[in-house]
C-alpha cells in the first residue's frame, strides 16, 4: 500500500487517479481498462505487462476525475 507521501508525488493535483487493473488475459485487462479510460478524461491505456511469477497480465489506467468547466457532467 502507497503512503500518502508517494500517492501526493505521483499524483501532483487533487482529482488525478491512476488505477492498476489485473486479469487472466491480455483481452480481458484491456476491455475493462479501456471502459475505465472511457469514464474520465484519461490518455488511455498503457501497455499490458506480466510479472514473472503473478498469476495474469496487468494493464494501467491514469484519469482525471475533475470534469473541465466546459463539461456538463458532474
Amino acid at each position: 500500500m502507497l503512503s500518502n507521501e508517494q500517492i501526493m508525488r505521483a499524483l501532483p493535483s487533487p482529482g488525478l487517479v491512476h488505477v492498476e487493473v489485473t486479469a487472466v488475459d491480455e483481452i480481458t485487462v484491456r476491455t475493462a481498462a479501456e471502459a475505465i479510460a472511457a469514464l474520465w478524461t484519461s490518455p488511455g491505456v498503457s501497455q499490458v505487462w506480466r510479472t514473472a511469477g503473478e498469476d495474469g497480465v496487468r494493464a494501467r489506467v491514469w484519469a482525471d476525475l475533475v470534469p473541465s468547466p466546459a463539461s456538463d457532467v458532474y
